[in-house]
C-alpha cells in the first residue's frame, strides 16, 4: 500500500496536545492562523505526507463565518486542485443542547456551500458521550434530536450537491446509535472512522484494537458504510504516560523501528495482521485511514526522519506541547474535541 492513504484531522482549538517535539506548535489552529495555514497547505499538498483528504474544524466557520469564509474557500480549493478532498467537522461532546449545537454547524457548511458550487465536499460527526458503550446513554432525547437532524441534512446536501456531496463521515465508538434511532448511518454515512487506537507495541493491535474494528465492519455488512482505520499522534488516548504502557498512540513511536514510518508498519505488520482477522480491503474507506491529528502528525514525520523515534525512555512529562489559544473572541462550550479519545 502506497500513496495517498490517509485522511487527517485538522483542529482549531487551544490547549490541546501538539504532539512530541513540536514547541513551535505546527499544524494548530489551521484556520485562524496564517502562518499555520500555510503551514497545513504545504504538509498536506507535499505528496510524499500521503494525506488524501483533510477532515476540517468548522469552528471558526460557525463563530466567525464573516471574517474565516474566504480563508476556508481559498484552502479548500487549492486542497481540490491537487486532488485532496475537504470534510467539513464537528467535534462535540454529548449534552442536551448538542443537537442545537450540530445544526449551527450545518448551518455555516450551507452557508459556505455557494462559494464552493463547483468543488465537491463533505462532512464529518465526532460526537461521544463518556462510557455511552458501557453504561447507556443519559441524553436519548438529545441523541434522537442530533441524528434526526443529521439525517435531514445529509440528506438535503446529496439531493442538493449532487457529485458535488462526497458523503458523510462519523466517528465511533462513542455514540448512542441502536438505541437512540440512529442505525440508518450504517446505509447512509460513507464511513465510520474508527476510535479504536492502537499502535504496534507488542500485539495489543492484534488481541485488543482490531477484534472491536470488525465489530464495526459487521455493522457495515448490514448496510452500505466502509470502516476506515484511525491512528493517534498525541498523548491524549487513556493511559498514555510513558512510552510502555502507551498502547493507544504513535506519539513517541510506539512499537515502530527507528526511521520506520507508518506506511512501512501498514505494510509489514498492520495489513497482515487484518487479513488474519477477516477485515478484507472492501470493507475499508477511501482512504483506508486516517491520523489524529494534523498537529501530532506533523511532527511525527518530521521526528521519524530525525531518527527520533522511537523514544522509548519519553513520559507525558516530555510532550509539553500544546497548542496555544485559538482566537481570542471565541469561546464555546460545546465546540470542542471530545475527550478522553
Amino acid at each position: 500500500m502506497s500513496g495517498r492513504i490517509h485522511s487527517v484531522y485538522a483542529y482549531n482549538k487551544g490547549g490541546i496536545s501538539a504532539g512530541y517535539k513540536n514547541p513551535k506548535g505546527l499544524g494548530c489552529n489551521p484556520m485562524t492562523d496564517a502562518a499555520q495555514t500555510e503551514v497545513m497547505t504545504n504538509f498536506v499538498l507535499d505528496a510524499s505526507n500521503e494525506i488524501l483528504e483533510v477532515k476540517l474544524d468548522a469552528t471558526p466557520l460557525i463563530h466567525d463565518m464573516a471574517t474565516y469564509n474566504a480563508t476556508y474557500v481559498d484552502v479548500i480549493r487549492k486542497f481540490s486542485a491537487a486532488g485532496v478532498s475537504t470534510l467539513f467537522t464537528v467535534s462535540l461532546g454529548m449534552n442536551a443542547g448538542t443537537a442545537g449545537d450540530v445544526e449551527e454547524f450545518q448551518k455555516a457548511v450551507q452557508a459556505i456551500s455557494p462559494s464552493l458550487s463547483d468543488v465537491a465536499f463533505g462532512v464529518t460527526y465526532d460526537i461521544e458521550e463518556p462510557h455511552v458503550d458501557q453504561t447507556g446513554t443519559k441524553f436519548p432525547d438529545a441523541w434522537k434530536q442530533t441524528w434526526s437532524t443529521i439525517q435531514s441534512f445529509t440528506d438535503t446536501m446529496k439531493s442538493s450537491r449532487g457529485d458535488k456531496w462526497i458523503g458523510w463521515d462519523i466517528a465511533l465508538p462513542g455514540s448512542c446509535v441502536e438505541a437512540c434511532g440512529g442505525s440508518f448511518l450504517y446505509s447512509s454515512a460513507r464511513a465510520l472512522d474508527s476510535m479504536y487506537y492502537f499502535n504496534a507495541q507488542r500485539d495489543y493491535y492484534k488481541s485488543g484494537a482490531l477484534p472491536n474494528v470488525v465489530g464495526l465492519v459487521q455493522k457495515c455488512a448490514k448496510g452500505s458504510c466502509k470502516v476506515r482505520l484511525g491512528f493517534e499522534f498525541t498523548d491524549e488516548v487513556s493511559n498514555c504516560l510513558e512510552y510502555n504502557s502507551c498502547r493507544g498512540s504513535f506519539i513517541w513511536g510506539g512499537g515502530l523501528k527507528t526511521g520506520q514510518g507508518l506506511t512501512s508498519w501498514i505494510n509489514s505488520d498492520l495489513l497482515p495482521a487484518m487479513a488474519d482477522a477477516g477485515i478484507s480491503a472492501d470493507a475499508l474507506a477511501i482512504p483506508p485511514f486516517y491520523v489524529e491529528d494534523l498537529s501530532g502528525y506533523i511532527p511525527f514525520v518530521q521526528n521519524v526522519k530525525d531518527g527520533a523515534l522511537p523514544c522509548t525512555d519519553c513520559t507525558k512529562d516530555d510532550s509539553d506541547s500544546l497548542c496555544p489559544a485559538s482566537w481570542a473572541s471565541v469561546a464555546s462550550v460545546n465546540s470542542t474535541i471530545a475527550s478522553p479519545r
